[in-house]
């Protein structure tokens, strides 16, 4: 199926559509150039008047996040190593620096 990618007049991405549907919607800020709303995520909140260009708030769109995390490991230098939501996993991994240097996502598909 064809995706077609749609930008405004200032080379921003404004939607995207799969066939005839919008699979990502975005808005913005024409003032300040942030992005107020975007479909899958919910809108977004720039209320620190010292940093008007920093993120201060998300507002999600329903279901966006999850209620609960089957499984959450750490590092023993207190970094998570494993995030377990079925049907999907995350592990990091961190270099000498304690730093992240990779994450993988599964998707475990279990036919039954």
């Amino acid at each position: 199926m064809k995706e077609d990618f749609y930008y405004d007049g200032l080379d921003r991405l404004d939607y995207i559509m799969k066939g005839t549907t919008t699979t990502l919607d975005m808005a913005y800020h024409y003032d300040k150039g942030g992005i107020f709303t975007k479909s899958d995520v919910g809108s977004f909140l720039y209320n620190n008047t010292l940093k008007p260009y920093a993120l201060s708030e998300i507002s999600p769109t329903s279901m966006i996040i999850p209620n609960s995390v089957d499984s959450l490991t750490y590092t023993s230098f207190e970094a998570v190593n494993t995030i377990q939501e079925d049907p999907y996993s995350a592990s990091f991994v961190y270099n000498a620096d304690n730093e992240r240097a990779k994450m993988e996502i599964k998707h475990v598909l279990i036919i039954a």
